[in-house]
């Protein structure tokens, strides 16, 4: 233990308690101040014990949080990312966020970066364009005096990012109410043709059905009803039945096609560096994300095969043998308690492994045994989601990482140990074998802090698997 403590390790931060007797203070071994005298340090098992033996908190370390593997600096961030949302007409900008954070504009920007992967003004545009929405939805005021309830200083810019991020105008969003067709506008550029294509690569996709030159979607809820939408250069055409369901509609949409995502600071890096000028064609495409978190979760688990085709298989087949609501023969997403009440042993009859039938049935009843709804990890942290998913059984880097792109729309993943990425890095780099985890990482850090898009580029960059040589 005195080892670990002098290496300042924090994979023993919730093992033990170091106490400091010369100080009278107690820290996890991690602690950055000065370690003391080994003559004066004595080990505890819990804060509680240092606690009663007379020894006090430090304030540097925070023990009585970091014991529990809660990280102050990250609850303190996630405070004021829940502030924000909740009301993000009190922030007249970054300033007044940092202010209310007790922080420097500076630390607020790498704050905002580490945890949530997003800028200041990012999350708080994205705040003011949600409370928007929803009180054009649940009120009949003016739609300028909307914009201004939540916190836009002008009436063009309310405009220009509620449209940036929600693909159609407030007025338009407003008629959501009650419409059964709606039109989602597409930024410029977005390769759309890449989208169709990707939506459309699984002929036996059981949530989402391509007919012709249409895709349907089961819309979860109470009574599952179908979306169907067309993708063209510019727009998607959406149809829905029944009031309010285009509300749903849009919501599932938006996040799919990755409005929610800016592209274009990667786009700006790629077309300046010929080392990526493969990717730089590609400009404007965005991670493409699941109907719902779990889905990709789950997809972590089960995509982990020989062949994406057999992958696809096997999730086909998850959803036949359980009992999931459908519309038309297609299946609302996947969610815990649909799994959660099998045994693993059901699962390999479909040609699962035993281990990966674990890990699926395993994540579902840790979901439901913890009271979590997976769509909260959205507002979580993401150091906190990628601690939650590393420790349950059966996640490692890739299907951390994986889960956390896919699912929860993080800016700056990398799925380590991924083929598709490492011999896209090789073609890139024009290496002779593909790289391993440590180099995967280097190789990675030019795209920072964008390297989840960069991922999604290298999957899908057309050039890149066209080309026989790529720039060096």
């Amino acid at each position: 233990m005195l080892d670990r403590t002098f290496a300042k390790d924090p994979a023993f931060d919730r093992r033990f308690i170091v106490g400091v007797l010369s100080t009278g203070i107690y820290c996890v071994p991690s602690c950055k101040a000065p370690k003391p005298k080994p003559e004066n340090v004595e080990f505890f098992s819990s804060p509680e014990e240092a606690s009663k033996s007379g020894l006090r908190a430090c304030k540097r370390c925070f023990p009585n949080l970091a014991f529990q593997g809660l990280d102050p600096d990250e609850l303190h961030f996630e405070n004021l990312h829940q502030e924000v949302r909740a009301k993000p007409q009190d922030f007249e900008g970054v300033e007044a966020m940092a202010k209310w954070a007790g922080v420097s504009v500076s630390r607020l920007h790498s704050g905002m970066r580490s945890y949530y992967h997003s800028t200041p003004l990012e999350v708080l545009t994205a705040a003011r364009v949600a409370r928007a929405g929803e009180r054009l939805i649940g009120c009949e005021a003016p739609v300028t005096s909307v914009g201004a309830d939540a916190g836009f200083a002008s009436t063009s810019v309310y405009y220009e990012n509620f449209a940036r991020l929600m693909g159609m105008s407030p007025a338009m969003y407003r008629s959501l109410r009650e419409a059964t067709e709606f039109e989602i506008a597409l930024p410029e550029p977005y390769p759309h043709e890449l989208l169709a294509a990707y939506l459309g690569r699984d002929d036996s996709d059981p949530i989402l059905h391509r007919r012709g030159e249409s895709f349907c979607l089961a819309l979860p809820g109470p009574k599952p009803n179908a979306a169907t939408f067309e993708i063209g250069p510019g727009t998607v055409r959406v149809r829905v039945e029944g009031g309010r369901e285009a509300i749903r509609a849009h919501a599932l949409l938006r996040r799919m096609f990755g409005l929610n995502q800016d592209p274009r600071p990667l786009d700006n890096f790629l077309a300046s560096d010929p080392r990526f000028s493969t990717l730089a064609a590609d400009a404007g495409l965005r991670v493409f994300q699941t109907p719902q978190l779990f889905d990709a979760i789950a997809w972590s688990i089960v995509g982990q095969q020989l062949t994406v085709k057999f992958a696809m298989v096997l999730r086909r087949r998850l959803f036949e043998l359980l009992d999931i609501p459908e519309v038309d023969g297609i299946y609302v997403a996947l969610e815990p308690e649909h799994v959660a009440n099998l045994e693993p042993e059901q699962l390999l009859p479909l040609q699962y492994s035993l281990r990966k039938a674990e890990y699926l049935v395993g994540i579902a009843r840790r979901f439901l045994s913890e009271g979590v709804d997976p769509n909260a990890l959205l507002d979580w942290p993401a150091t906190r989601v990628q601690r939650w998913l590393t420790e349950t059984r059966g996640f490692g880097p890739w299907s951390t990482n994986y889960a956390m792109m896919r699912g929860c729309g993080y800016a700056n993943c990398v799925p380590v140990g991924d083929t598709g990425l490492t011999s896209g890095l090789a073609r890139i780099y024009r290496l002779e074998r593909r790289p391993d985890p440590e180099e995967t990482m280097k190789l990675m850090k030019p795209f920072e802090p964008y390297r989840s898009l960069a991922t999604f580029r290298i999957w899908y960059s057309r050039r890149l698997w066209e080309a026989e040589a790529v720039v060096a």
